[in-house]
């Protein structure tokens, strides 16, 4: 499963994280080229977290909080886990 850094403050109240970043670039411009769809599983996690989270991509979404369409990820609350 692909591990991609997300800001787990930037997310929308339904839980749809929009700051991903995979290898050191945004994860959106990086999409085609890794072979990413919609509903892939991806593991999120944040640095100064010692958590991560499985999530769902979502191509195309729209929300006030965004300019235009934009990859999200969805939280799946049920598989948070320590990294201790």
């Amino acid at each position: 499963m692909l591990r991609v850094y997300c800001d787990f403050q930037d997310s929308t109240e339904d839980g749809r994280c929009w700051i991903l970043w995979y290898d050191g670039k945004p994860l959106e411009e990086q999409a085609t080229q890794l072979g990413l769809k919609e509903g892939d599983r991806v593991l999120l996690y944040q640095d100064d977290c010692d958590s991560e989270v499985e999530a769902a991509l979502l191509f195309n979404q729209t929300h006030n909080y965004f300019l235009g369409e934009q990859l999200c990820a969805l939280i799946d609350e049920s598989t948070w886990r320590r990294l201790d």
